[in-house]
């Protein structure tokens, strides 16, 4: 007899990902689609923009966003379930550069671009203007920073030579990586910590599934797999 599987898990969860966690998160859906039949819908933003969605009415299930204050924000809105919360990542920065010598040609101006997220809407850009101001850069790349909408946008303008640097996730590298470029990892004490939450929306129309989801993503070796992909341990 064929396994029977409820009728709930053939309509897809619809789910809001942060940019930098979105082809690690296709990795585990898809995983987790061969393991339930449970069909997924993913859609990737920079974290601001899918919360202003979100408060919209946007017909998301779940959010991951890449820090803690907008869940938490959602929370406190009424739109997201308070027992769902989890933190599912610590984020990586990293300055990333299609050529040699990274954090040597940002500290000599030896460069037309820099690429970063817009810290208006992205918690990434937000850390790169903290690592900005410890290094005590954030004055001399006046007039010389492009805005990207995400971490990933500012990974395609590095790839295109639009920009010479870029602060983008470690993650990113892990799956997009050029041998022939160059990272410096930035210091954890130079940004506040990247946490990044996870909710269950209010409007989930398929909460049980949502929930038994989030189990398996905070399991032990999806949360394995979660540090390989280039992300710290969850403190």
């Amino acid at each position: 007899m064929l396994p029977v599987i409820c009728a709930a898990q053939s309509e897809p969860l619809t789910i809001a990902v942060a940019a930098n966690f979105h082809k690690t998160l296709q990795q585990i859906t898809a995983a987790y689609e061969q393991k339930t039949a449970q069909k997924f819908r993913l859609a990737s933003a920079s974290s601001g923009v899918l919360y202003a969605q979100i408060q919209q009415g946007a017909p998301f299930d779940m959010f991951f966003a890449a820090d803690v204050a907008l869940p938490r924000q959602l929370i406190q809105n009424g739109l997201a379930a308070p027992e769902s919360e989890r933190i599912y990542a610590r984020g990586q920065l990293v300055l990333y550069s299609g050529s040699a010598l990274p954090l040597q040609r940002l500290q000599r101006g030896e460069f037309r671009w820099l690429a970063i997220a817009n810290p208006k809407t992205a918690p990434y850009g937000v850390a790169t203007m903290q690592a900005l101001n410890g290094l005590d850069l954030a004055t001399s790349v006046v007039g010389k920073v492009s805005y990207a909408s995400s971490v990933s946008q500012v990974m395609q303008f590095v790839a295109s030579e639009h920009a010479q640097l870029g602060f983008v996730a470690l993650s990113q590298l892990h799956e997009d990586f050029d041998s022939a470029g160059e990272y410096w990892r930035v210091p954890n004490t130079l940004y506040e910590p990247l946490n990044q939450a996870v909710v269950i929306l209010r409007r989930c129309p398929h909460p049980q599934q949502a929930q038994e989801f989030l189990d398996y993503l905070m399991s032990a070796p999806i949360q394995q797999y979660i540090r390989k992909s280039g992300y710290g341990p969850v403190e």
